[in-house]
């Protein structure tokens, strides 16, 4: 089973942080699921295309032709619900953990399929949730200013083409200092609390934990040139 540690980390974020209930990553639909509401999922996937052409001349839907063949395509890293007495909450968050920064083509490509998965998630949790309210999420430690401003650029137009179908999704992107804010700062706080083994990413740092007070500085310094010389660059790809 692949493992991701930025996949982790966010299981980790929406359990403790947002006190989801309900946890789950790569997910994916099941070809026995019914796709509901399709007629509306074909008019946003259509105004959405016009939309991002006519505005920035992106291509969003390269190679893809239809509602199905899009969904078809879907896979969420870590959906998660959380249950309270205001009612039910939605988080669907694509990770992308690159350590030199997104590493998916040049700048218009790049921003092109992180519109791409904000509004394909929108229509998975439509589609087969009937969901109208909820927040996605893209988060990566991660990503260069000039993409960054390109990305931000497009965030309320996301908002913008989702509510002219009906949809109230809040997005979010989280990168940067605020990926280590509001991310990364907030778990590291629970690590202590938390005894599950199939947290990966914090069983990690509490095994760090139990010897990091004695290492010798030169040897951690030595660990740590080791490690920058097999990390790859590229741990994760999105479609």
């Amino acid at each position: 089973m692949k493992i991701e540690i930025g996949e982790s980390l966010l299981l980790s974020w929406l359990r403790h942080v947002k006190e989801c209930q309900l946890v789950q990553t790569n997910w994916k639909a099941s070809s026995k699921w019914e796709l509901k509401y399709i007629d509306v999922l074909e008019k946003l996937m259509t105004d959405s295309s016009e939309f991002f052409a006519n505005k920035y001349g992106y291509g969003i839907y390269k190679g893809t032709s239809n509602v199905g063949q899009l969904i078809l395509q879907a896979e969420i890293d870590v959906m998660g619900i959380n249950f309270d007495d205001s009612g039910n909450h939605i988080y669907a968050i694509d990770v992308a953990f690159h350590t030199n920064g997104l590493q998916y083509g040049g700048k218009m490509e790049k921003v092109e399929k992180i519109i791409k998965k904000f509004l394909r998630t929108a229509m998975c949790i439509y589609g087969y949730y009937g969901i109208t309210e909820g927040t996605l999420v893209f988060a990566s430690p991660k990503i260069h200013m000039a993409t960054m401003s390109l990305i931000n650029e497009c965030s309320e137009d996301i908002g913008y083409v989702l509510n002219q179908a009906g949809l109230n999704y809040k997005i979010r992107i989280i990168a940067n200092e605020d990926f280590n804010e509001k991310i990364l700062e907030p778990v590291l706080n629970t690590v202590g609390d938390v005894a599950d083994t199939s947290e990966l990413f914090i069983r990690s740092l509490q095994m760090y934990n139990l010897f990091a007070g004695s290492k010798p500085k030169a040897l951690v310094k030595t660990v740590n040139r080791r490690a920058e010389k097999i990390i790859p660059t590229d741990l994760e790809t999105i479609e």
